[in-house]
Formats: structure tokens, sequence, C-alpha cells
């Protein structure tokens, strides 16, 4: 039986589940958010050490609309002032419990007063060691991994040790879930995810249940991992 350490989360969906229901595409942002604080207390309880969730993707940052970006970032500010005044009851459970809570990606490419709160946020729970709980924001794998390349003084000596040291995620993923029908990884963790599970779930992100993570989960224990061979 396989052991799930580190599992990441595609959260397919949203805007098409707005849409379907006469609502604003950007308002299904809203409800993929209460969604992930459902299926993060769900995680709070498993043995699951790592979570990365893709909050937005550089690309998406580059081509959505102002309104739509508006949108994601007052919602963002929002849960973020929440957490910092201890006024977010799921997250005050995470942190509570040991989270440790990190944002990766280009967040210099935040609002000044957002790029603030992550990082408030960040440092708030720097210090925890029981789970890690990474948030993908404005992120690519390709510009991870050019990061962590200009960051390698002496690329002559270097090694998969110390470029793994220099990449926003350390760890390898075991599981990749992937909501809204879409097999594809979307530039997601490409080194980190190399030996991965793909597992589809063919829902809408806001229609996904726990119980549809719990068979993810299944599985994936279950499934005859090959790590290249």
């Amino acid at each position: 039986m396989n052991i799930l350490n580190h599992f990441a989360i595609i959260p397919d969906g949203n805007r098409r589940w707005a849409r379907e229901r006469g609502l604003p595409s950007y308002m299904g942002h809203y409800y993929g958010v209460k969604k992930a604080e459902e299926i993060l207390d769900w995680w709070l309880s498993t043995n699951i050490k790592e979570l990365s969730f893709y909050t937005l993707s550089y690309e998406n940052f580059l081509s959505r609309s102002k309104i739509e970006l508006n949108f994601l970032f007052k919602l963002l500010d929002k849960y973020l002032t929440d957490i910092i005044k201890g006024k977010n009851e799921i997250f005050n459970k995470i942190i509570k419990n040991g989270v440790r809570i990190k944002f990766v990606g280009l967040l210099e490419k935040l609002p000044k007063k957002l790029y603030d709160k992550v990082k408030k946020v960040m440092e708030m729970t720097k210090d925890n060691s029981k789970k890690i709980m990474n948030f993908l924001l404005i992120y690519s794998g390709r510009l991870e991994i050019l990061n962590a390349i200009k960051n390698i003084k002496n690329l002559d000596k270097l090694d998969e040790e110390e470029f793994r040291n220099n990449l926003w995620v350390k760890n390898d993923v075991d599981l990749i879930i992937r909501t809204g029908g879409f097999s594809r990884l979307s530039n997601l963790l490409i080194y980190q995810s190399a030996y991965a599970e793909i597992y589809i779930i063919n829902k809408y992100w806001p229609d996904v249940t726990i119980e549809d993570m719990e068979k993810a989960i299944e599985w994936f224990k279950n499934v005859k991992r090959n790590f290249g061979h």
C-alpha cells in the first residue's frame, strides 16, 4: 500500500460552474474558496503531511480580466485579514494544529497591501512543523525552475540536492488531484511531480465532496507506482 505524504490539488471548473448557473464567471471563485475551506478542514484530520493548492497560475494572472483579478484579490485580502485577526475559524484550527502556511509564486506581482499580508501570515506560521500548506499564487512551474537556477551561484557544482533546496516547494508530489474533467498539469510543480500519480475528478471544483477526495486517496494507496520504470 502506497503512503501519501504530499498531494496537490488543481481546483478547475469554478468559472464554468458559475456560468452554468447564470452567475458572473468570477463568482465561481467565491464558491471555490468556500469549497477549499471545507477540503482544508478535512485534510487537517488526515495523516497527510503536505498539501499544495493551485490558487492562481501565472498564465491566468496574465490573461484574466481586471474585474476577475480584482475580485480574486479582494477575496484573498478578506481571508488574509481574517486570518491575521484570528477571525477565520478554519484557519484558526489549521494554525493551532501546527500547520505551516506558505505562499509560493511571483508574489512580488501582488498589490503591495496584499503582498504584506501574505508575508505576515507566513511569518505567523513559520515555526509550525506538523504539516505544510502551500498556496501556489501567481505560480509557474517553469519559472520556479528558472528562479532556482538563477539562485545557484556555482552551476559547475550543481547537484540535485542543491537544486531542490532552491525550489519554492521542496518535496516531491505523490498525487495530483484535478477537478473539472481535464487531464493536464497546467504548469504545476513540474520538477516535483516527475513521478506523481494523477487522479481526475469529473466534477467542477465547487461540486467536489469529501467523499470524492477520500476516493482519490484510496485509489492512490492501491495504484501500482513505477517511478519511471
